[in-house]
C-alpha cells in the first residue's frame, strides 16, 4: 500500500508504504517510484530500522541503522555502507550488552584510518586501522 504524490503514475514526493504483509514500512521522501531524499525506514517483524538519507532506494548521505540486539551504524553512507566518519557499536547476542564500540573513519563499511576502539571489558585501543584491523601508529590501553 502507497499513500502519497506521485508524478507520472509513479511514487514521488513525500509518501508512506508498506511492503511484505505490512510487516515493512517506509515514511519520506520518493522520486521516480524510489526512496529518495530523508526518510525513515522499519521492519515490524525485527525491529530493525533507518532513519537517514536515501537516494536512488539506497542509503546515501547522513544516517542511523539499529538492528536490534546486533547493532548501530551512525555516520555517512554512500551506497548503503558507512563512508568517512561514523560510528558502530555491536552487541553481544543474548546479553545486549556493549561488546564494541568504534568511532571513527570507515571505507565501504570497514575500519580505514583514524578511529577509536572500544571492548566491553573496557580494552580501548586508538590508532590507525586498515581493512578493519588495527595497523600502523596506535596505542592500546589494557
Amino acid at each position: 500500500m502507497y499513500k502519497g504524490a506521485f508524478h507520472l503514475s509513479m511514487e514521488h514526493g513525500q509518501g508512506y508504504r508498506r511492503y511484505g504483509a505490512a510487516r515493512c514500512e517506509y515514511s519520506g521522501g520518493w522520486q521516480a517510484g524510489l526512496r529518495h531524499g530523508k526518510g525513515q525506514y522499519l521492519d515490524r517483524r525485527t525491529g530493525a530500522s533507518y532513519n537517514g538519507e536515501y537516494v536512488a532506494d539506497r542509503k546515501h548521505g547522513q544516517g542511523e541503522e539499529h538492528l536490534p540486539g546486533i547493532s548501530t551504524k551512525v555516520g555517512l553512507w554512500v551506497d548503503d555502507l558507512l563512508n568517512g566518519y561514523g560510528r558502530l557499536i555491536e552487541y553481544s547476542p543474548g546479553t545486549g550488552e556493549v561488546a564494541v564500540d568504534y568511532k571513527g573513519s570507515f571505507v565501504n563499511d570497514r575500519f580505514e584510518g583514524l578511529g577509536e576502539y572500544v571492548q566491553g571489558d573496557g580494552v580501548r585501543y586508538k590508532g590507525q586501522f586498515k581493512d578493519h584491523c588495527k595497523h600502523g601508529k596506535g596505542l592500546l590501553m589494557l
